[in-house]
């Protein structure tokens, strides 16, 4: 041991008498060359796209409670997934259930009773008390939830009912002083806009406010009639996406903020595209994705009919995922192979992920899930060429709906023969956002705008959109960020205010400097910059996302 004081040259020091032995240099290279690779297989593997998250349940799926039937998924925050369907109340009736797993697969204790509860709301409606069940669930930033669903009397008979509830599972009383709404007919989907609540009913969109009064900017009165809407996604510049099935087609449609048809999208704000010309065929949509850039996919399934039976009936069903461009126009079946109808679109807002099995139309075959862009071509950074197949035992699976969060993907799934309700969790990213695990997203980590695991929802990057006009008389939009990198490459849009719907003046993304040029000689008028909405429909805006109005008075 040396002692104190003493000097160490930075040459290896050697005994006088000691012969020095150095080994060639192309040996010390192959040793470093062996280290290095030792240590690269012992280090843990970082899961690559569309593999299995083996730190949900331990092999990426988890068990649901016995006896329920789930019908919908979402996304909460930290992690969490929310399940809603129905559950018996013991006898033969079925209840409104609602169900938390944690970012580990476990029922989250602090929601309901041991992770989930349940609600009759046909008692509201009925006597005597009749089945009722959620279709749809929604999840804000803050954890607040909403559900649409329906109670019916016999075959004949139905109400539909929003419920609002508190992040602990408990109604939320400042939603129409009960915190649930009946309607005439049955909710099959919900959306949260920011505080206002949004809801597809029949041929209608409902839109409420946060106490549950009806919204009257929208449409009015607060809800939108004669309007295809079994589906319902939040588009761009507030708009709200619909989609609706009929007996051999689907139904595409789009709506402003204010609940008006856009005359931007098919002329008069809807469009319809038959997707099989055999007689009798039903066509049921099951879920919808919405780009960046306004691009729309529609899962749905054509049951052929069959000729068995006393009145026939539908025997073979197969999927299909039906696209349209931003403005409208319809271009039909846009994915080969498809594996399913479960769609939801990718956190990028350039590709969407189908989630179904590998034998489609039949029961039995592995869970698939793929990454495709909107032209229906595989993202073949994904899994193997673009899908990721997922065995569970020798069952094969089905998956029914998608939950989308930065870095996973959740499935709702059922296993076949045994008919057993499951999650699955995806990896999207190979890598976490935190990188060094501080729970804090800063100059150590990789910028991710895109979604957070923050109570808020928002990301935990801040940014501030900016709309300036040089001494050129130039407007430009620019990001600024507490984070280096995380203004460039960003998504920016600038408006012009207009009467009614606001007019889109240019898109683009910003530049390694994170300014995007708008235009040379601006027209008169009041302009706003918006970045491209990143969090999931539900989180609404988040600070900072929209420049203050930049007023041109002079060409």
């Amino acid at each position: 041991m040396p002692k104190a004081g003493t000097r160490f040259s930075s040459k290896s020091e050697t005994a006088p008498d000691a012969p020095v032995r150095c080994l060639p240099r192309v040996m010390r290279r192959l040793l470093m060359t062996a280290f290095l690779a030792a240590l690269a297989s012992a280090a843990p593997a970082h899961a690559a796209p569309g593999d299995l998250d083996e730190a949900f349940s331990g092999d990426g799926f988890a068990d649901l409670e016995s006896g329920v039937r789930p019908n919908a998924i979402a996304a909460g925050p930290l992690g969490t997934t929310l399940v809603a369907g129905s559950a018996s109340d013991g006898s033969s009736l079925d209840e409104i259930w609602i169900a938390r797993y944690t970012a580990s697969g476990e029922p989250d204790s602090s929601f309901g009773q041991s992770g989930s509860v349940r609600y009759d709301v046909s008692a509201l409606i009925w006597s005597p008390q009749t089945d009722s069940l959620a279709n749809a669930v929604a999840v804000g930033p803050d954890g607040s939830i909403v559900l649409g669903g329906e109670t019916r009397q016999g075959f004949e008979e139905e109400r539909g009912v929003v419920m609002r509830l508190r992040p602990d599972g408990s109604l939320d009383p400042d939603f129409d002083g009960d915190g649930i709404i009946t309607l005439d007919r049955d909710v099959s989907d919900v959306e949260l806009d920011g505080s206002r609540v949004l809801a597809a009913s029949g041929e209608a969109v409902w839109a409420w406010l946060a106490d549950g009064t009806p919204d009257p900017s929208f449409d009015g009165d607060g809800h939108a009639d004669a309007v295809p809407a079994s589906q319902l996604e939040l588009g761009g510049g507030g708009s709200i996406v619909l989609g609706a099935h009929g007996e051999k087609s689907v139904t595409f449609g789009r709506l402003d903020a204010n609940g008006q048809p856009d005359r931007g999208f098919a002329g008069d704000g809807s469009t319809e595209t038959e997707i099989h010309d055999i007689p009798l065929v039903d066509a049921g949509l099951q879920s919808m994705a919405v780009g960046g850039d306004g691009e729309i996919a529609l899962g749905a399934q054509i049951c052929f009919p069959t000729t068995t039976g006393p009145s026939g009936g539908f025997g073979y069903c197969v999927p299909t995922v039906q696209g349209a461009t931003p403005s409208g126009e319809v271009l039909g079946h846009i994915v080969e192979d498809v594996p399913g109808w479960a769609v939801a679109t990718d956190p990028s807002g350039e590709a969407f992920l189908v989630g179904g099995d590998r034998s489609p139309g039949r029961y039995g075959g592995p869970i698939a899930l793929s990454r495709n862009r909107f032209d229906g071509s595989y993202d073949p950074s994904f899994g193997r060429e673009g899908t990721a197949i997922a065995y569970y035992g020798l069952e094969g699976g089905k998956i029914i709906e998608l939950a989308v969060e930065t870095q996973r993907v959740s499935a709702l799934l059922y296993t076949y023969p045994a008919g057993e309700a499951k999650l699955a969790r995806f990896e999207l990213d190979g890598e976490p956002p935190d990188a060094d695990a501080d729970r804090h997203l800063d100059t150590e980590d990789r910028c991710d705008l895109y979604f957070s695991r923050s109570p808020s929802g928002c990301p935990a990057v801040p940014r501030t959109v900016h709309l300036r006009r040089n001494d050129r008389g130039e407007l430009y939009a620019f990001l600024s960020s507490a984070v280096e990198r995380c203004e460039q490459n960003e998504r920016l849009a600038v408006y012009r205010r207009q009467r009614g719907r606001d007019e889109l003046v240019q898109r683009g993304r910003t530049t390694r400097s994170s300014v995007m040029d708008v235009a040379r000689n601006p027209a008169r008028g009041a302009y706003y910059a918006v970045a491209k909405r990143h969090l999931k429909t539900e989180a609404g805006r988040c600070a900072g996302d929209r420049s203050r109005v930049k007023v041109v008075d002079r060409a």
